[in-house]
């Protein structure tokens, strides 16, 4: 195997590998996997990526502690149209599940019926965030976009793609167009400006839509048929700016939108502020995280930069899940810590000093905040019974036969030519 994607999350390694075929008949799968903290050990991880050729890519996002976001597109063959998987996991890759459809205003829009997840959720194409992925990163306080479509297939419907937002980190989602549209933040998700030309689709060219609330309601700047395909960014990098370019490719303009003076201009006080939790709320690597937000109808701006924005944590009291297997054991069926003598001997805790060891088969994970550690009972281990596993372990050497090889290549010739 070989690993497709790999990155570093919260002390631990995140990798999608593909897993080569066998056969002739055979595709190529992915499978996610979760190394332990010290990023030597893994173990599979949900979700189970279909055994199709294709191409998986995740997104993490840096203020948003545990979360990731990962879409699987398959490759187009002959048989098989193209399919996207996508799906998000608030703690490290542990556990996943689809993206949710909550939104009751459209709800009877949607081919399928939106309160069973499991069998009809948002599948995405694009970015999460904004336009510019080169700056996507803590843009907005939970606040996140995505192009896709919604249905119980897993084929992608490239004719009928949609624009939706999320406010509450990925877990749920909203239509707020019925075409794709390119976005950029500004305020911190507080003010949201798209353009409706998306990869040469043109529809509605010209108008460029504007909310300050975010993206409950829209309104419309119309520049006319000039401006059929257009760009949009923020002059500020990390979101906190109001203050945004629109390129125009048609003619080659420049056009300056400003929102400094929108709701004449006030900054916001403490009231028009909010607590939002992460993850609903749940515990991330034994801590809740929370932010002070605004209100989505408060009629201000924050006007801060994302380095004054603070972000609360609140440690919560240890449980089982906060902590991994120790060096020198490994996770059963049952998910429970047990010996492993393979492992044992790789940690090199048995280094002849000593006959028996008492350790301990769980240990808390790295940067974990959670309080109250829990009482962990100590296992024996004898040394000794892993000098007799390994005294009993055989390497065969490997060896070529000429003249075996030769037989099989004839047989093998006499199938292919009798």
């Amino acid at each position: 195997s070989y690993y497709s994607t790999l990155k570093e999350i919260d002390g631990r390694i995140f990798a999608t590998l593909c897993t080569q075929k066998r056969g002739f008949f055979e595709k190529d799968g992915y499978e996610n996997y979760v190394s332990d903290s010290t990023g030597f050990i893994f173990t599979r991880a949900a979700p189970l990526i279909p055994k199709r050729e294709g191409w998986p890519e995740f997104t993490t996002i840096d203020s948003l502690k545990g979360t990731i976001i990962q879409k699987f597109e398959t490759d187009k063959s002959l048989f098989q149209k193209r399919e996207i998987y996508t799906k998000i996991s608030l703690d490290n890759g542990k556990s996943w599940s689809n993206l949710r459809i909550k939104d009751p205003e459209n709800k009877e829009s949607y081919s399928c019926d939106v309160d069973e997840d499991e069998n009809c959720s948002l599948n995405t194409r694009g970015p999460f965030f904004s336009w510019d992925q080169e700056n996507y990163l803590d843009r907005t306080l939970g606040i996140l976009t995505a192009i896709g479509s919604v249905s119980t297939s897993k084929v992608f419907d490239y004719d009928n793609q949609q624009t939706y937002i999320s406010r509450d980190g990925g877990i749920s989602w909203s239509k707020i167009f019925d075409f794709p549209v390119k976005i950029e933040f500004g305020d911190h998700g507080n003010i949201i400006v798209a353009t409706s030309n998306y990869w040469g689709r043109t529809r509605d060219a010209g108008t460029v839509y504007y909310s300050l609330d975010q993206g409950y309601t829209w309104s419309e700047l119309p520049f006319g048929s000039r401006m059929s395909d257009s760009f949009v960014s923020a002059f500020e990098n990390d979101g906190s700016g109001s203050v945004f370019r629109i390129y125009s490719y048609s003619d080659s303009c420049t056009y300056i939108i400003d929102f400094g003076k929108a709701f004449g201009g006030r900054t916001c006080s403490e009231s028009d502020f909010e607590d939002w939790y992460q993850s609903n709320g749940e515990c991330v690597n034994g801590a809740r995280y929370k932010f002070k937000r605004r209100k989505h109808d408060a009629q201000c701006l924050a006007k801060k930069s994302f380095k004054e924005i603070e972000r609360v944590e609140e440690p919560c009291a240890c449980t089982k899940k906060d902590y991994e297997c120790s060096p020198g054991f490994s996770s059963n069926k049952k998910g429970e810590c047990v010996l492993d003598y393979s492992l044992l001997d790789s940690s090199k805790l048995c280094d002849g000093s000593v006959d028996t060891l008492h350790l301990a088969p769980t240990v808390l994970t790295t940067s974990n905040k959670c309080w109250n550690p829990l009482a962990i009972d100590l296992a024996e281990v004898s040394c000794k019974e892993l000098g007799v596993r390994k005294s009993k372990h055989k390497t065969r050497e490997n060896t070529f036969n000429l003249e075996t090889c030769v037989s099989w290549l004839r047989s093998l010739l006499f199938v292919w030519f009798p």
